[in-house]
């Protein structure tokens, strides 16, 4: 798994402390990656073992020495963080090694009687021995790149498939403010409204500010009137908030913006 330290973004990590599957979510838009791979070994065996074949006191004696691993490996999307592939690769190697030859003391006798070489003879069973750590690491570290090269080819192979078969994660639902837009304080001499960014207002913006004046009718026939007292200029702006100034309305007599009056969010 990819580490903060490993990737020197440690000002980046500060999400290192959710879920695992918001860490590989984060992982992946850092990095520009589809999905993050996940590998552990299994499991390591390494054995060492000796024959010993004789006849007449003469002989020789081999050595075998065998590895086997076992690579287990997951994929994650980075888009849902959840696992899209398990996989496991079983790889294993025999070495044989001549150890050493074995003359008996009568090796004379066996060129002058050969028959008499021949009886006692035959072949010994394989019996287990210590393997040294240098012999075993060697035998090993093969084994294991057989069988990460393995399951990485299988990967490559079948990869847009299995991204092609991951959860989507669906878009993130937009909130929308119970209340309608409309001026609710006023903060260093501007006035405030309860919408910033996720209304996708930005600085600069012109937005027409609009009081009631009057309700008619009443029922399914009720209107609501509005008087146009001025605008709205955005000077900063954030998530469910914007500060501005006010410009008023060419009139004989003007008036001034007051908390509750409304926003009207097209701008001019």
């Amino acid at each position: 798994m990819i580490s903060c330290s490993a990737l020197l973004l440690s000002r980046e990590c500060a999400w290192t402390s959710g879920s695992t599957s918001t860490l590989r979510q984060n992982s992946g838009k850092l990095l520009g990656v589809q999905a993050i791979v996940s590998g552990t070994v299994e499991s390591i065996t390494a054995t060492e073992s000796k024959q010993t074949t004789a006849s007449s006191g003469n002989g020789s004696s081999s050595v075998k020495r065998t590895a086997k691993v076992v690579v287990a490996l997951r994929m994650y999307s980075t888009e849902s963080g959840e696992i899209i592939f398990i996989g496991k690769a079983t790889a294993d190697t025999t070495d044989g090694v001549a150890r050493q030859v074995v003359v008996g003391p009568n090796v004379i006798n066996c060129l002058r009687r050969p028959k008499d070489c021949l009886q006692g003879g035959g072949s010994g069973q394989w019996q287990s021995q210590p393997i040294s750590p240098d012999a075993a690491d060697a035998l090993v570290s093969g084994v294991i790149a057989s069988a990460i090269d393995s399951i990485g080819k299988k990967v490559a192979a079948d990869f847009e498939k299995v991204l092609s078969r991951a959860p989507k994660v669906a878009a993130p639902k937009v909130q929308v403010a119970s209340n309608p837009p409309q001026i609710v304080g006023e903060v260093e001499g501007e006035l405030v409204i309860n919408r910033g960014t996720e209304a996708q207002i930005v600085e600069g913006d012109s937005l027409q500010i609009e009081r009631k004046d009057a309700t008619i009718g009443d029922g399914e026939n009720q209107i609501q009137t509005t008087t146009v007292i001025g605008t709205f200029v955005v000077t900063s702006v954030g998530d469910g908030w914007s500060k501005g100034t006010f410009r008023p309305r060419k009139s004989p007599r003007p008036k001034l913006p007051q908390k509750g009056d409304m926003i009207k969010m097209t701008r001019k």
